[in-house]
């Protein structure tokens, strides 16, 4: 964000929300007349409708763009298992005989064309041939990988890192191309187009990624991070517990003499006070309002006075001349 250009920003922040909301209309008016046959009450704002609501989010900030958001966001990634399952003798008899082995994993809904796939097969083929790399696997990462052509999707993204493995990201859909972007800025993965793709360019990129020492170096940076980060499922785990105990607690009894979840008051404690007390106390602008306006009172006055001052003293000035000049007349006349 801090690097795009006014355009990329002004398209990010007003064409896309538009167009985002546009295409989502249809979607909600079929959600909301479902909501309508069960007795729930219509919501057109997303933000509204989980204003008091705990949100875990499988990321972490280092791979993630840092923000300021609600307690009741609470970043727990990359949820990621303490150890990974073994390999059968086969696949580890091949990994052991060939060191290295790229990677090929596009995730389970992704798909490309029968073009592309033929593209990448070609472009392992030149790899092999030019004793770039000397193996090709579709499989699952693991820690002695020398690097992985993946399409940037959460999982594989958070698992390479984990294993310090730098990336080629094929990016396809949904927050695949956001992904690659964060993973570049990174340094730990270069992408490739999907509807530019080339052999010579997969190619150079794989080299550039076994040969400049930076990309290793970055993925041992984060991978410290995603290891570090790893271990909040566990909180992640804590705060639905928590969740659940304040339901309890907070909960009422409906007419029926049943338990129902006090949605007004429930994580009341974790909710910011600002979202309570309206956009202007909650941004303290009658705050700075008053303290704009005290400052001009204060301001105008000194200046009023300086200004009275200063024609008091010219006045006193001009009569102190005047009647300096009248004295002089009379004693010359004298």
């Amino acid at each position: 964000m801090e690097n795009e250009s006014f355009y990329d920003r002004f398209k990010c922040a007003i064409i896309n929300s538009l167009i985002k909301t546009l295409a989502l209309r249809e979607p909600l008016k079929g959600l909301n007349a479902k909501r309508a046959s069960v007795g729930i009450d219509p919501h057109w704002d997303f933000v509204g409708r989980v204003s008091n609501r705990l949100m875990l989010s499988n990321n972490f900030y280092g791979f993630e763009i840092p923000s300021s958001d609600s307690p009741l966001h609470q970043n727990i990634g990359p949820v990621i298992p303490d150890t990974f399952p073994g390999l059968t003798p086969i696949l580890d008899s091949f990994l052991n005989a060939h060191p290295r082995t790229i990677y090929f994993a596009l995730g389970t809904n992704a798909i490309i064309s029968p073009q592309n796939v033929i593209i990448i097969l070609k472009s392992f083929l030149k790899l092999i041939d030019q004793n770039v790399i000397d193996g090709v696997m579709w499989s699952t990462v693991r820690t002695d990988t020398s690097k992985i052509l993946h399409h940037g999707g959460a999982g594989s993204s958070h698992e390479s890192m984990y294993t310090a493995t730098p990336m080629l990201v094929l990016p396809i859909l949904g927050d695949q191309p956001r992904n690659a972007e964060l993973l570049e800025s990174a340094g730990i993965a270069l992408s490739i187009s999907r509807a530019n793709l080339q052999v010579d360019d997969i190619v150079s990129k794989a080299k550039r990624l076994l040969n400049e020492k930076s990309f290793k170096k970055n993925a041992e940076r984060l991978q410290f991070l995603a290891k570090i980060n790893s271990k909040r499922k566990y909180r992640a785990a804590d705060l639905i517990e928590i969740v659940m105990n304040t339901a309890k607690y907070q909960g009422v009894k409906d007419e029926n003499g049943g338990f129902k979840v006090d949605n007004e008051n429930l994580l009341r404690d974790w909710i910011t006070p600002d979202t309570r007390m309206g956009f202007i106390r909650g941004k303290y602008l009658d705050v700075y309002g008053a303290a704009v306006i005290i400052f001009l009172v204060l301001f105008g006055g000194f200046t009023y006075t300086l200004w009275k001052i200063r024609y008091f003293y010219i006045t006193f000035r001009k009569e102190n001349r005047d009647s300096q000049k009248s004295l002089n007349l009379k004693k010359k006349r004298n």
